[in-house]
Formats: C-alpha cells, sequence, structure tokens
C-alpha cells in the first residue's frame, strides 16, 4: 500500500491537490492499494505542522472515496521536481511519498476519477453559482510572497495585456492576494474587469473552475483552476520560473489548451 503521511506539511490547498492525485495516480498505475491520512492528524505527521487555512477535506468529499490511514512505510523522497517516469513506471510498493509531485502527468491516466474527487462540496457550489455568468475570463494576480522571491518572479503586466487581447471580450474576475493593488492598475479599470475580495481560498478556486477561460499566474493555484474548468484557452506567464530555478524545464507544466506567452 502507498501513502503519504506528510501531505499538509507541503504546502497550502493546491500542493495538496497535486500531492493527492499523484500519488493516487502512481498507484493505479502500478495496481496498489493507497490510503491518505485521517482528517483528524491532517499535516500533524511528526509534529511537522504547517499551518493553513484550510485542507483538502474541507472542499472536497475524499474520506468517503479512499482508505484512509497512517502507515509506517518507508519514506520514498521526490528525487527531481520533474516528472519522475522511472518512480511512475517502477514505484515499489509499501513506500510513503513525500514530495510535491507538481505535473499532470502522474495522473492523466486516470483524469475522469480525479475530477470526481476533485467536485467541490455542495455549500461551496451553492454560494459561488449565483456570482457567474456563462462566459468569464477568470484573471490571476499572485505578488503576496512572490515579491521578494527571485525564483517564483510576479508575472508583468504586458503578459495579462498581451493574454487579454487574445481573448474575446468578455467580463473579466480577477483574483489576486493582492486586491488593492490590482484595482490600481489602469489596465483592470475598465467595467468588463470586478476584483475579488474578501473570498476564501477554496470560493475563489470554485469560482475560477465556472470560468470559460483563463489567464493564470506561475502558481498551483490558478494552475488547478484552470483544470477544473477544462478550459477553453490558459495563457501562463513563460516565465514561470526565475532566479536560480530559471534553467528549469517546464514541459511538465501544460495540459490541454494550455500556452505559454
Amino acid at each position: 500500500m502507498l501513502s503519504l503521511n506528510h501531505i499538509g506539511n507541503l504546502g497550502r490547498l493546491a500542493n495538496q491537490m497535486f500531492q493527492y492525485a499523484s500519488l493516487k495516480g502512481i498507484a493505479r498505475n502500478r495496481e496498489y492499494d493507497f490510503c491518505i491520512p485521517p482528517r483528524e492528524v491532517f499535516g500533524q505527521k511528526d509534529k511537522m505542522v504547517q499551518s493553513t487555512d484550510l485542507n483538502i477535506y474541507d472542499v472536497f468529499d475524499l474520506e468517503s472515496k479512499n482508505n484512509v490511514g497512517l502507515t509506517q512505510n518507508k519514506l520514498l523522497m521526490e528525487r527531481t521536481h520533474r516528472f519522475d517516469n522511472e518512480l511512475f513506471t517502477n514505484c515499489p510498493d509499501d513506500v510513503d511519498l513525500l514530495g510535491y509531485y507538481q505535473t499532470e502527468k502522474y495522473f492523466k491516466h486516470i483524469e475522469d476519477e480525479i475530477r470526481e474527487d476533485f467536485t467541490f462540496k455542495d455549500d461551496l457550489l451553492e454560494l459561488c453559482k449565483p456570482f457567474m455568468t456563462e462566459d468569464t475570463i477568470s484573471l490571476h494576480v499572485r505578488r503576496g510572497d512572490y515579491i521578494h522571491n527571485p525564483n517564483h518572479p510576479v508575472a508583468p503586466l504586458s503578459f495579462y495585456e498581451e493574454a487579454l487581447s487574445k481573448l474575446p471580450d468578455l467580463p473579466v474576475l480577477v483574483f489576486s492576494d493582492d486586491p488593492e493593488w490590482c484595482r490600481e492598475q489602469e489596465i483592470f479599470g475598465d467595467d468588463r474587469f470586478a476584483v475579488a475580495e474578501g473570498n476564501s481560498s477554496d470560493c475563489d478556486l470554485c469560482l475560477m473552475s465556472m470560468c470559460k477561460y483563463h489567464i493564470i499566474a506561475n502558481s498551483s493555484y490558478s494552475w488547478w483552476g484552470a483544470w477544473l474548468a477544462k478550459s477553453e484557452q490558459v495563457y501562463a506567464p513563460q516565465n514561470w520560473f526565475g532566479g536560480e530555478c530559471l534553467d528549469k524545464e517546464v514541459d511538465d507544466v501544460p495540459f490541454d489548451n494550455f500556452t505559454f506567452l
């Protein structure tokens, strides 16, 4: 049985989604059983507690669909931040995975199953549906921790200008960890733009998933918003990484209808 005891210790909601989906994808590919930690100990394995506002159990009904428990499996750490085909095809049984696994390649073969697992809870769907129109563009600006992190550069406004020029003239819902900054930018100044503010991160992710087109930041969070939506077109900044990570390959990032600008 494969496990991922430390899910919840390595990042917030979007990272947890990659870890869960990849665990399940690797297990299915190797025809292994797998389990996820129970809610009451989520994020607390070996007391490596990371403070999170919410977790995947708050957003999706996963406990009723999976084996739940902790294992004493030997730890198997992620060797690379790229897709590891050796892990995917030859992962041994009875190990505890530890890593980020941020590529669809680990779970593309069970895409429909992951989409079913990542169905938002009914109360969240009911909360979000009244605010959506049929054709909306989701636009994500991530600043916050990226401003002083050279390895994850903030996407320039020129990227958003170019992406908007390639999409229909539709309403745009702007998501950001710095909504005040977004409202101050001339590019987002006309009536077609609405800046989302005051929502929880799961609510914003749910709203992203209801949009038709997506302009995402170099962020796993808006990546998932676009993926869940089966977006008709996704635009992402070419500089997904920066600084010491500038030479990292990005060919593991895209999915259907995904274009770097």
